[in-house]
């Protein structure tokens, strides 16, 4: 079961969901840090090496695609938002690739 989510991977293809969307490369860092465990809003700036208003610009484009969300304490965690799972999880998810 391990294998079919090639967790090893995963930082990788959170990185070509970002270049897909059309959002700064700072913004992977955010998906990589909440991939290890939530973080708090507040260190959304130092995580993505952006000042603050402009890493919480990008933690709300995060937020609305889908692939963030916050918790009513301000912590941060990651999402998978169903279109883009074939992308991050191809090996679960094969039929997606072909459509």
């Amino acid at each position: 079961m391990a294998a079919l989510f090639d967790a090893d991977m995963l930082g990788e293809r959170l990185r070509a969901w970002v270049a897909r969307s059309g959002l700064a490369p700072q913004a992977a860092r955010l998906l990589e840090d909440a991939l290890r465990g939530p973080f708090e809003r507040g260190e959304a700036g130092r995580i993505a090496g952006l000042p603050e208003p402009s890493a919480q610009e990008m933690l709300g484009a995060l937020t609305a695609a889908g692939m963030l969300a916050t918790d009513g304490a301000q912590r941060v965690s990651l999402r998978f938002p169903d279109d883009a799972r074939a992308l991050l999880f191809p090996r679960l998810y094969p039929e997606a690739e072909t459509r």
